[in-house]
């Protein structure tokens, strides 16, 4: 038995075995009222938080608790961006001639980033029903479709700009190269995020039709598919997890608007 132990060893690549995720700490965020789709900002102290239909946008520092607004317009907590100068970047909805139009939005805060971290890359991918179309420094490059026509959800590339992650509605979560080729299935998890070039998080929500009856945040190491569930402890429906600049935290929000960050570890 030992023999065939040392064996198995050989056979799969210690790399592989000494991948774990561990959580160190979870904090409840003391807000002050109810609060939803977080992110973060240019640093890990900083929140971009909004409601529970994407109205209106709040910035909230971690470090001291403190709440800045700075817009109640509509679609404006639905991805909004803040680059590491401090510029934040939103979406608006606005009605002219009785037709509903997305307009960007800016604002400046004071916020820098001090993570040290280029948080704006070159290489971006957009949802576009079934299409995902990736940009190069804004321009166009290309548009596919890499499991078909169906239609595509929650696409982002992978830090070191070299794979896709999405979801395929009615399929699963997939990662792939630039191209739409080598496709990895990484099964049931929504709202994926990268961690980092090796593992992706998202949350295993269940629902019954018309509620969320469950949901938990799952890390996956994407080159074996081990999961590992980083909110067993918690005991809530955690929703929609957002990574940091630095990856080493995570914010999510639960249906009654509580905020938690979760800090983890990865042992390579």
């Amino acid at each position: 038995m030992k023999n065939l132990f040392i064996l198995f060893l050989f056979i799969i690549p210690m790399s592989l075995i000494a991948q774990e995720i561990h959580v160190t700490q979870t904090t409840k965020l003391e807000i002050g009222h109810p609060a939803y789709f977080p992110s973060f900002g240019n640093n890990k102290d900083i929140l971009l938080i909004s409601s529970p239909n994407y109205k209106g946008l709040t910035v909230f520092n971690i470090s001291d608790n403190s709440e800045i607004f700075i817009t109640d317009a509509l679609g404006a907590g639905n991805q909004p961006v803040m680059e590491s100068s401090g510029k934040i970047t939103y979406h608006g909805i606005k009605f002219h001639r009785g037709r509903k139009q997305r307009v960007e939005m800016n604002f400046k805060t004071d916020f820098q980033s001090v993570n040290k971290v280029n948080i704006e890359n070159n290489i971006q991918v957009k949802v576009d029903g079934k299409q995902l179309k990736i940009y190069r420094n804004n321009q166009l490059k290309s548009t596919i479709q890499p499991l078909g026509n169906y239609y595509y959800l929650w696409a982002s590339v992978s830090p070191n700009q070299e794979q896709l992650l999405f979801t395929v509605v009615g399929k699963g979560t997939f990662v792939s190269d630039l191209q739409g080729n080598s496709i990895q299935e990484i099964g049931y998890l929504n709202a994926p995020q990268w961690l980092n070039n090796q593992w992706v998080v998202g949350m295993n929500d269940k629902d019954d039709g018309e509620q969320i009856l469950s949901s938990t945040i799952e890390a996956v190491y994407v080159k074996t598919l081990k999961r590992t569930t980083l909110t067993e402890a918690t005991e809530v429906v955690a929703l929609y997890p957002r990574i940091s600049p630095t990856s080493d935290r995570l914010v999510f929000h639960t249906p009654v608007g509580e905020i938690y960050t979760l800090e983890f570890t990865i042992n390579d």
